[in-house]
């Protein structure tokens, strides 16, 4: 950990992925409720809100991955960020 915190890019880049496992958790439990209590369904269904949700996550990803060409792009993360929202 104390390596973590001599190089700021590797810090930023710890707490972005933190941030992001927490959003996630986040809308998985928003996901649940509104399913079970919104849109009154059962749990079969809740399960392909929470699969469209994935696959859309690996989709951008992966449109990401191909945009920033191997390299960082920091100018993509307002763009995911505004995607998740």
């Amino acid at each position: 950990m104390k390596g973590i915190h001599k190089d700021k890019g590797l810090f930023l880049t710890m707490l972005t992925l933190a941030f992001f496992y927490f959003i996630g958790g986040v809308y998985q439990l928003n996901i649940f409720i509104y399913g079970a209590h919104v849109l009154s369904v059962g749990e079969e269904r809740v399960s392909f809100l929470l699969l469209a949700v994935s696959l859309g996550v690996a989709a951008g990803s992966v449109l990401a991955g191909f945009a920033s060409e191997e390299r960082i792009e920091l100018g993509l993360v307002p763009l995911g960020a505004g995607a998740l929202c």
